[in-house]
């Protein structure tokens, strides 16, 4: 997308108060601030911050996708919903706000300590999680935790807690060093292609 120098704090405005359909950008500025005025509903949404966190600061409702990358950290302030897909790049996520609400999450962090916690509060399927050798923590309470066969999970300590529905992580290309998995569901199923130490 198209380069621009925001510095400082960045708030969106819908016109007439409408929604939005599609909002990009790109921000190059080291001195990027918090992004916020995006409660209103959009329908897809992707920001790139090539030299600063991304911090959302207001809640976000995204009902199609939501592609976020940053060099640096991703943060949020309000809750996000998001009805179709999720994909975070970033140096480490932390997206833990207790009413956040995804559908299907993909993460890749690039960081020494590439760490990923995620809060959601309804069934999650998972995407590719590539944290290499970061931790990855996920309290998903509303629903079932799915994965496909074909996508992976690959992290240090995976640090997983669920509620009442299943866990299914059935990605052939899993690779976790220890897995602690809490669940109140008496149904878990999950697979990992190296050695495994569990925890609690």
């Amino acid at each position: 997308g198209q380069a621009n120098n925001l510095t400082g704090a960045v708030n969106l405005a819908a016109d007439g108060g409408g929604n939005y359909t599609t909002v990009e950008i790109r921000n190059d500025s080291t001195g990027a601030g918090a992004i916020g005025g995006l409660g209103t509903a959009i329908g897809n949404l992707t920001l790139n911050y090539t030299a600063a966190n991304i911090d959302l600061a207001t809640g976000l409702n995204v009902s199609n996708n939501l592609t976020l990358s940053s060099n640096g950290s991703v943060t949020q302030t309000g809750n996000v919903s998001v009805d179709n897909v999720a994909d975070i790049t970033a140096a480490n996520i932390t997206l833990d706000n207790t009413t956040n609400n995804f559908t299907s999450l993909a993460l890749n962090t690039s960081g020494a300590n590439g760490d990923a916690s995620i809060v959601d509060t309804g069934g999650l399927a998972l995407g590719n999680v590539n944290l290499g050798a970061g931790n990855f923590t996920l309290d998903t309470t509303g629903g079932a935790l799915t994965q496909a066969a074909g996508v992976a999970l690959t992290s240090n300590v995976a640090d997983i807690s669920t509620g009442a529905g299943t866990v299914n992580l059935a990605g052939t290309a899993n690779n976790f060093t220890t897995l602690n998995l809490s669940t109140t569901n008496t149904d878990a199923s999950v697979v990992d292609t190296g050695g495994l130490a569990l925890g609690t």
